[in-house]
């Protein structure tokens, strides 16, 4: 209170504390000189009114004495311009960020929730509990920004001041007040949330102002962009205190399918295990009836117990159709459950009838030999025959996978893809080597090349093999025992290049960010074929080398092309069965059958078609962008030289169509690259022209980021919160919002000198004592 009427009287601002004051004169004035001045007009105003009315009473006359000696002062110290020092602690005037969520989740209304959560609302937005019932939680906003009764806008500016602004991918610094002072929050219509971004764009625009605290008025999500407690942390350590006040329950009911485990490749009539993956909330011991369909078929079904939290189920289904079908899996909506979307997960899969036939070529065992055999035995989509150049001649005498020699004669009619892993080429001779060649250009099989120290693919260069490989490769010699040690000075890690990011062959997680992602932390490498120069005009890469270039750019280290009808892939690693050290087989067995499935099922099928269309996925949201890449044959299989390609995508629910061009590859012979944006629903993707070769399926939807978790997240703003050296404010806590902002503001120490004489004060005080003393000599009749 004293520090208040001190900035009132002399017309300063924010003094939390007076450390310290002294009075300075403009002119030096030694201070025995004022005092001797002050003495001489105390003496001579003292002996004027005794001489000048010696039978007044002495109280009456020395009143009229002190306001003299009052004015005779005053008037002194204005001639004297006098400055007031003063050493204080100050509140800075600083800004207070209100932040508003404006993402998708804010429109959701609280069903089922209880009556004292509605009571809650209704104190809080100043509302009765009817209204409450049906307010969604950008509503609920509203209504504590405008509530009179806890006037929070008006007790922030009585000491801040006020930047609003409204987040969803990003924020928007906005005027949310109109003229009459009533505050209207944008409509919830943001697709997703960066929390983390939002803080931080906040932090970046006020920087160089104090800023006394962040408030948050959200639902805690969070689905993209920087963690939203390390942004908290780093604001903490900038003295910026966040407050978020938590809208809507932190448990709402909901049952969500997150992940569904199945082969995306199954056969006819056989039983499969599905694994299927949940998430719930406010559901726990509730039985939830599941449904399984392939296409319009309904495969299985069952109930789960729910359990909040994360948990799995598994199911059995069996595929009485050959074909690709849409797998679908769905949740029964519950009581009270908002957000639906999540109760549905789907996935495309390929029903088959026959085994994908594999012929395993080998010198003799490898370390990859031994762990891509062992996989292809597990997995009953796939019959493998091997042929061993050296092995046991006995082996193929009593197991029949096993070869006794290279089937040359029979390649198109018993197998869909060879493998060559360090089989020499001089068991081959040219005419051998020809055949090979016309079984992939010619009819359609397809060939994948495992590179190691002796044999592939060294001794293939210059022969008809060699030729179809997509790279450009010389003849090294190596030490064969580099494939068998064990100790190494240097690893390298597998880079995925933009075609990789989302291929077929190495897409590892469903997801391109993530997939682009996992291989850098996949285990390391620590062997590659050094006589890989570039790539051929008509090949991808898939991975390259992460650190290793040439004079040609990056060593390409999977690669693949097309060869006439077939098709060739180049591995210019042995090592993958490395990615089962500590991590078990999953991404092993993951690249291998993905491999094997992709080069394998044309052959199979009888799918040689002369387009090949790459997207990261099937599964898209509105908006997104949807990168893709087109390889396009001419009726002999070879890369066509268009300059352009026009691309059809009709929606099969509407009939509507829309076009888009690509325009050819500058480096990639028949491919052509781009991208497109689609609105909702499925949609066949087709190049003009080709309308009978191959075409792709794509299912647009509403994103559904902001209703994966729709509950209020309390533990994510609750360790923002402290984080950064806030508070979580609870709905019934608002009251105390205004002070537990002011409570831990830091004060800084200020030196402020201020004129005394020119302030109003002086002039008031000279003015009342002269007329008082004029008053009281006229009721004595004093001159």
């Amino acid at each position: 209170m004293k520090t208040r009427i001190l900035d009132w009287l002399f017309g300063i601002e924010n003094t939390a504390e007076v450390l310290d004051f002294s009075i300075a004169f403009n002119f030096g004035v030694p201070a025995w000189i004022i005092a001797f001045l002050i003495i001489f007009i105390g003496i001579y105003c003292y002996k004027i009114y005794k001489r000048e009315a010696p039978d007044m009473h002495q109280g009456y006359r020395g009143l009229l004495a002190f306001l003299r000696f009052t004015t005779y002062v005053f008037l002194i110290l204005t001639f004297l311009q006098p400055s007031l020092v003063l050493d204080r602690m100050i509140e800075p005037k600083s800004h207070i960020a209100i932040l508003v969520d404006s993402s998708r989740s804010m429109e959701l209304t609280e069903k089922g929730a209880s009556s004292s959560y509605l009571d809650t609302v209704a104190d809080a937005t100043g509302s009765s509990t009817e209204d409450a019932r049906g307010m969604s939680r950008n509503k609920i906003v509203e209504g504590i920004l405008n509530n009179q009764e806890l006037d929070l806008i008006k007790k922030f500016r009585k000491n801040y001041s006020i930047k609003f602004y409204s987040f969803d991918k990003s924020a928007t610094q906005t005027d949310l007040e109109d003229e009459d002072g009533r505050i209207t929050v944008p409509a919830a219509k943001g697709d997703v949330t960066r929390l983390g971004g939002a803080l931080r764009q906040v932090e970046h625009d006020l920087k160089g102002h104090p800023l006394a605290a962040i408030i948050l008025l959200t639902d805690g999500g969070n689905n993209k962009g920087e963690e939203p407690a390390l942004v908290a942390q780093d604001l903490g350590k900038k003295k910026i205190r966040l407050f978020p006040i938590g809208i809507g329950l932190p448990q709402a009911v909901d049952i969500n399918i997150t992940d569904v485990k199945i082969p995306d490749l199954i056969f006819k009539d056989e039983e499969i295990a599905v694994e299927v993956s949940f998430k719930s909330s406010a559901l726990e011991g509730t039985s939830i009836p599941i449904e399984l369909h392939l296409g319009e078929e309904k495969v299985g079904s069952g109930t789960v117990i729910a359990q909040d939290g994360v948990f799995t189920k598994n199911f059995v289904i069996k595929a009485e159709k050959v074909g690709d079908f849409n797998f679908k899996v769905e949740a029964e909506k519950q009581a009270n459950e908002y957000f639906v979307e999540n109760n549905i997960f789907k996935k495309q899969l390929k029903v088959i009838d026959s085994a994908i036939r594999i012929l395993l070529v080998v010198e003799n065992p490898s370390w990859e030999y031994r762990y891509l055999k062992g996989l292809l035995d597990q997995d009953k989509r796939i019959d493998t025959k091997v042929f061993i150049r050296r092995g046991d001649p006995r082996r193929s005498r009593n197991e029949k996978d096993f070869l006794s020699r290279f089937p040359i004669e029979t390649l198109n009619k018993d197998f869909d893809c060879i493998i060559f892993n360090n089989i020499r080429s001089n068991y081959f001779d040219r005419n051998k080597m020809k055949k090979i060649r016309d079984y992939i250009a010619k009819s359609g099989g397809s060939m994948i090349m495992i590179s190691s120290t002796a044999g592939t693919p060294g001794t293939f260069a210059n022969t008809p093999i060699g030729d179809m490989m997509p790279v450009q490769f010389e003849s090294i010699s190596e030490d064969q025992t580099l494939d068998t040690k064990r100790t190494f000075t240097k690893g390298f890690s597998l880079k995925l290049t933009r075609e990789g990011r989302f291929h077929n062959i190495t897409r590892l997680k469903p997801l391109p960010d993530e997939n682009e992602a996992l291989w850098p932390k996949l285990p390391k490498q620590y062997w590659y074929y050094t006589g890989i120069k570039r790539l051929k005009p008509s090949a991808i890469a898939l991975a390259e080398h992460s650190y290793r270039s040439n004079e040609y750019g990056k060593i390409p280290l999977i690669a693949m092309h097309r060869y006439g009808k077939g098709q060739v892939l180049f591995m210019g690693i042995n090592s993958i069965w490395r990615w089962r050290y500590k991590i078990g087989n999953r991404y092993t067995n993951r690249f291998w059958a993905q491999t094997i499935q992709f080069m394998g099922l044309p052959h199979l099928l009888g799918n040689l078609k002369r387009v090949q269309i790459n997207t990261q996925g099937q599964d898209f949201t509105v908006g997104e962008k949807i990168d893709m890449s087109v390889k396009v044959l001419t009726p002999d299989y070879m890369p066509v030289r268009d300059e352009q390609i026009t691309l059809i995508a009709q929606n099969k629910d509407t009939g509507d169509e829309e076009e888009f061009e690509f325009h050819a590859s500058a480096n990639k012979k028949g491919m052509f690259d781009g991208a497109i944006f689609l609105k909702k629903g499925p949609w066949e993707i087709k190049v003009a022209s080709y309308e009978n070769e191959e075409q792709v399926t794509l299912s647009i939807s509403e994103p559904r980021f902001e209703f994966e978790n729709p509950a209020m997240q309390k533990k994510i703003l609750t360790n923002m919160a402290e984080a950064s050296g806030g508070e979580f404010i609870e709905l019934n806590a608002l009251a105390t919002l205004a002070e537990k902002i002011k409570k831990n503001i830091t004060l800084s120490r200020n030196v402020i000198e201020k004129t005394i004489w020119d302030t109003w004060l002086m002039l008031l005080i000279i003015t009342c004592a002269a007329s008082l003393e004029w008053f009281l000599r006229k009721r004595k009749d004093l001159p």
